[in-house]
């Protein structure tokens, strides 16, 4: 028997469920699988192991092009072909399996990586002039430094925390901002 896409799919659910990677980051995973089988009928019992990639991929993009930034494009594109090749590998092996890393870019400032996203996705980088100025005490206590973050081309967020802030801290912090967020993933799931 010849593994489909509702195996495909669920096998995220599985991996985050049995704890064998980051729940999220599974949970992405599954998604990217699913919205892009979603294009072929019947993606439930397609055969996954003969799956053109490209090709879906592409029919994907074309598809959902007025749908999604190219960006979000992109990084669905990625995420199936990771968790596609994941999946097939756990199906060869396994008991060899393990699940995939996320690759980091640690040799990328974030300054310059931001500017390269940006010009990837067609927009301006902020010039000097535009950027906010730098970290400042909060005059009110000192304890406090106020952070302001160029989070899209026209909006500046500003993040004030301790001077003392512990990694436990600035993990839950991100946890919280991550809970926050309202994409076009958690839109369409509801």
């Amino acid at each position: 028997m010849e593994p489909t896409g509702q195996e495909l799919v669920g096998f995220w659910d599985w991996v985050a469920s049995r704890g064998l990677m980051n729940a999220n980051s599974a949970q992405g995973l599954g998604t990217a699988c699913k919205r892009i089988l979603a294009v072929e009928e019947n993606w439930e019992q397609l055969d996954v192991s003969t799956l053109d990639v490209d090709a879906l991929i592409g029919r994907f993009s074309r598809l959902k092009a007025k749908d999604f930034q190219p960006g979000t494009l992109r990084e669905y594109g990625k995420r199936f072909r990771l968790a596609h090749a994941s999946f097939l590998e756990h199906v060869r092996d396994p008991e060899g399996w393990t699940a995939p890393r996320r690759e980091r870019q640690s040799g990328v400032p974030n300054g310059r990586r931001a500017e390269r996203d940006a010009q990837d996705v067609g927009a301006k980088a902020p010039s000097a002039s535009q950027m906010p100025e730098p970290p400042a005490m909060d005059a009110r206590s000192g304890k406090m430094i106020v952070y302001p973050f160029p989070l899209r081309e026209d909006i500046v967020a500003t993040l004030t925390v301790p001077r003392d802030l512990t990694v436990s801290e600035a993990t839950r912090l991100g946890r919280f901002i991550n809970a926050l967020a309202i994409d076009a993933e958690t839109a369409c799931a509801a």
